[in-house]
């Protein structure tokens, strides 16, 4: 029986079936393991999770509660500027600033223009950010209505 099974070559058909189970296991163990490399360099790792609403401005935008310090939240929109990464509308800024906020140029679209405040705090979730500089102050809508 020895050497029918070995002349019909059954011995040498299982060590290439071991080789190539292993040769696939590595590969998938590759292929893997770069996948998972791949998904936690485009995933956000946050220290936390925020609330985000949907406003209507201009198409649909994306909101997160923001405080300043006024005694309510107000809703700050997410928008990505490579030259900002906050801007107040003057309703805000004028109540932080406890007054009107000086126009520097004509820009928004109220009679109102850009200007800019400073900003003691700021809080999202539990982050605080503290002592923001030259943040601008302009308006959306003519009306000056609209989140910050």
């Amino acid at each position: 029986m020895r050497s029918a099974l070995k002349n019909s070559g059954c011995r040498t058909k299982k060590p290439r079936t071991l080789r190539l189970l292993w040769s696939l296991l590595l590969l998938l163990l590759c292929a893997s393991s770069s996948a998972l490399a791949r998904a936690k360099d485009s995933a956000i790792d946050g220290k936390q999770t925020l609330s985000l609403t949907t406003v209507v401005f201009s198409g649909h935008r994306y909101a997160v509660a923001a405080d300043f310090g006024l005694g309510t939240p107000v809703p700050l929109m997410v928008h990505g500027n490579a030259r900002m990464f906050l801007a107040l509308t003057h309703d805000i800024g004028e109540k932080l600033n406890g007054g009107p906020v000086k126009q520097m140029e004509a820009y928004g679209y109220s009679a109102k223009g850009k200007g800019a405040i400073h900003v003691p705090t700021m809080r999202l979730g539990t982050q605080r950010f503290s002592d923001l500089h030259d943040v601008p102050v302009f308006d959306f809508t003519p009306d000056g209505v609209g989140p910050v």
